[in-house]
């Protein structure tokens, strides 16, 4: 009896206010046939955002570059001391809170 794989991938465009889902699925009973079906699906995505003329969704690494004054990069680590955390974990919930609201 063969093992049957499916894998479901998705690509989140929205949360409560915007619930579109963009899904992107794929099934093999072997890694070539997951990967052929996983790259036809993504080819098939990438068709229908086009006829669309809308932009695929891509990941995000979690990282990016921000720029700054001297004077905010200090005081956002004043706020981070005085709070207990790191600079970067401040900045992470300050941003969270904005995101929500």
């Amino acid at each position: 009896m063969g093992c049957r794989i499916v894998n479901i991938l998705i690509f989140e465009k929205g949360r409560e206010r915007d619930p579109l889902w963009t899904v992107i699925t794929f099934q093999g009973t072997t890694v070539d046939e997951i990967e052929t079906s996983f790259r036809d699906s993504v080819d098939d995505y990438l068709d229908w955002c086009k006829e669309r003329n809308k932009e695929p969704e891509k990941p995000f690494s979690g990282k990016f570059v921000l720029r700054l004054s001297p004077d905010l990069h200090r005081k956002l680590n004043l706020k981070a001391k005085m709070t207990n955390t790191s600079l970067n974990s401040f900045i992470v919930q300050t941003l969270e809170k904005a995101a929500v609201s």
